[in-house]
């Protein structure tokens, strides 16, 4: 999922540090994330991926 496409209007900055807070309830059902980045042009786009998705479960029923 992309949060924001790249355009003419984008403003570069350097940045030391990223965090990514997740509520714990996501924590349990997702049983945690990981962060994938590739570098397009001159730019470093982020993807967060669930450990757990749908296509890898017995889907939301088979939670307890």
């Amino acid at each position: 999922m992309a949060l924001d496409e790249p355009s003419g209007l984008d403003k570069v900055e350097k940045v030391e540090d990223i965090q990514f807070v997740a509520d714990q309830d996501l924590c349990n059902i997702y049983q945690g994330f990981s962060i994938e980045s590739v570098k397009r042009d001159d730019q470093i786009l982020f993807r967060i991926v669930p450990a757990v998705q749908q296509s890898s479960c017995g889907g939301c029923s088979s939670c307890s």
